[in-house]
Parts: C-alpha cells; sequence; structure tokens
C-alpha cells in the first residue's frame, strides 16, 4: 500500500476526485482509506495539524525518538560524571556514575520524547506544504497503486498539488 497527500481547495473536492472510477477500479476503491485534516492558515499550521494528527502515514518519529534518547544519555551522563568527581555523588565513583547517567539519561530521553511527540511532517507533506493557502485542506489517500495512480490523473487535470509518499 502506498499513500498519496493532496492539498485539496475544498474538502468536497475529494468526493470530487474519486467520482465515477472506472469500472476495474471499482474493487480497489473499497479497500481506499482517505483522511482529511481541518483547514489550513499557512505552512506552519499544516506541519502542526499534521503531527498533532500523529499520523503514521504522514509522519515521522523514530528519527526523532532516538535522538531524544541519545541526547538524554549522553547529557546525563555528562551531569553524572561532573557530579561524581566535584560533588563526591555515588561516592565520587566513575564507574558507577557514568553507567547510571547512561542508562537513567537514556531511559528520561525516551521518556521525554514519548510525552511530548517526536513527529514530524514526512517529505511529502513537507513539499506540499510549501503550496499551502489559507483554507486549504490536506488530504491522504492510501491504497494500491493502480488507483493512486488515477487520482495522481485527476489532480493534474484539476490542477491540484498532490505528492505521492513511498
Amino acid at each position: 500500500m502506498r499513500a498519496l497527500f493532496v492539498l485539496l481547495p475544498l474538502p468536497a473536492d475529494s468526493e470530487r476526485l474519486l467520482a465515477d472510477l472506472p469500472q476495474g477500479l471499482a474493487a480497489a476503491r473499497a479497500r481506499l482509506v482517505v483522511r482529511c485534516y481541518p483547514p489550513a492558515e499557512d505552512e506552519r499550521h499544516l506541519w502542526s495539524l499534521v503531527r498533532a494528527g500523529r499520523d503514521p502515514i504522514a509522519t515521522r518519529r523514530w528519527r526523532g525518538l532516538g535522538a531524544s534518547i541519545l541526547l538524554g544519555a549522553v547529557l546525563f551522563t555528562i551531569t553524572a560524571a561532573i557530579l561524581a568527581t566535584a560533588f563526591d555523588m555515588l561516592g565520587g565513583m566513575l564507574q558507577i556514575a557514568l553507567p547510571f547517567g547512561l542508562f537513567v539519561g537514556a531511559f528520561l530521553g525516551g521518556f521525554a520524547a514519548a510525552m511530548t511527540g517526536t513527529e514530524s511532517a514526512c517529505d511529502a507533506v513537507r513539499a506540499l506544504a510549501k503550496q499551502v493557502r489559507r483554507g486549504d485542506v490536506l488530504a491522504s489517500f492510501v491504497a494500491g497503486d493502480d488507483l493512486l495512480l488515477e487520482i495522481i490523473a485527476r489532480c493534474a487535470a484539476l490542477g491540484i498539488a498532490s505528492r505521492r509518499a513511498d
């Protein structure tokens, strides 16, 4: 399954794109998943809508989660080392303070990431966000390749911006 992101001027345009499908694509329409986001004001607002929606198709999250865990581990290891040497925390023993800082920092970094969310818009959504006008609606279509190609062709015919996410 692949995804297609379309920037619609009106929410009702998603039905116009799917009207009168060829006979061979009628069965594919039964498996089609469409998600429409609220109207966006500008590029940053669209990003925030996608991020808040936590849609796994429209967002990336693992890179931010990994970065949070790594950053937490590094910062807390450095902090534990400073506290162990300067203030005699954990008896001043670096062989205890360093693993302690590493594991506790990784846990806290992952916990903070899970609580705040590390989602960011995928590349296809970022490309479409540059073209957003006030009131545009982002719609995602998840289906097989044949149906998505038909929707891409209809978007091109209607002058509607679309991007395919692989």
